[in-house]
């Protein structure tokens, strides 16, 4: 069994990554990092994995474990904080997988104007291959870099990069309409990702000019034989006087007075937040039951 450890392990990604691994007949977990738990004992910080663990895991925050005992290092840090580990990594023999987005492009300069940071290991970035091995499994079994792609970008290319290799779509005015949920955003709490702030809703994320985008042109271009394809998204652009439109003729269909309703926060940026543009009966309704409820206390 290979030996294996994971970096940035009680992240939503790195914790679905310790799920797996822990029932993956070639890998045996021997060391697993966390720079936010690591002063807790190994069951408190994963209380759901209690008793799955392996005896003898060693368990402390990136920098106690970088000389521990595994061969293959899985990366579920932040970007730039992968790309200032892996070498030091790879320097000792282990073979890295990366979940960040550190190695994922192949021009330097891409990367660096798309997340607005300076890479800290440019030279090491030309030697990862790219983590689909639906496309490079026979590079992936060679690499000791393997930088896996983000989620829109997996999604969007697996579907269609046979289609736009065997020339059997037109390349022009492509549009990838992609849902995710807020676990997508990580761990650290923001209201934009608060459950009660989204619940029932979808809006725009990382419009216009998501950084997932250019992931995607980049493979998919590849896919096409040339450089330029560009990957559209759909932003849920609707006009303010539209939407009142609407609630209107829905007002005069109940016969109820219109525009108590209506109100501009439906919108951000141009771009509508459905949750926001739902009926408030129900919401004002609940605030008249408080008010009752106040009264008679």
């Amino acid at each position: 069994m290979t030996k294996t450890a994971i970096f940035g392990a009680t992240g939503y990604t790195g914790f679905e990554l310790l799920r797996l691994l822990l029932s993956h007949s070639g890998a045996s977990i021997t060391a697993v990092s966390s720079e936010q738990y690591s002063d807790l004992p190994l069951d408190e910080a994963f209380p759901t994995l209690k008793g799955m663990l392996p005896a003898g895991v060693s368990f402390g925050n990136m920098a106690s474990l970088m000389d521990g005992d595994f061969e293959v290092a899985f990366l579920a840090l932040p970007h730039t904080v992968s790309s200032a580990v892996a070498g030091r990594l790879l320097a000792r023999g282990v073979k890295v997988v990366d979940l960040s987005a550190d190695f994922r492009f192949r021009s330097i300069a891409l990367y660096e104007d798309v997340y607005n940071v300076t890479h800290k290991s440019p030279e090491l970035a030309k030697t990862a291959v790219y983590g689909l091995p639906e496309i490079y499994r026979a590079p992936l079994k060679k690499t000791r870099l393997a930088a896996v792609p983000g989620c829109f970008p997996t999604s969007v290319i697996l579907a269609l990069y046979p289609l736009i290799k065997e020339e059997l779509v037109d390349l022009k005015g492509i549009i990838a309409d992609c849902k995710t949920g807020v676990s997508g955003g990580g761990r650290t709490p923001s209201p934009g990702f608060h459950y009660p702030e989204t619940e029932g809703g979808v809006r725009p994320y990382g419009l216009p000019g998501h950084r997932h985008n250019p992931e995607m042109d980049q493979e998919l271009s590849l896919a096409a034989g040339h450089a330029g394809l560009a990957i559209g998204d759909d932003s849920l652009e609707v006009d303010q006087p539209l939407l009142d439109q609407r609630v209107e003729r829905e007002d005069n269909r109940r016969g109820e007075a219109s525009g108590h309703r209506r109100q501009s926060r439906f919108l951000k940026g141009g771009a509508v937040d459905l949750g926001k543009a739902v009926d408030r009966r129900f919401r004002q309704l609940g605030a008249l039951v408080r008010h009752v409820v106040d009264v008679l206390v």
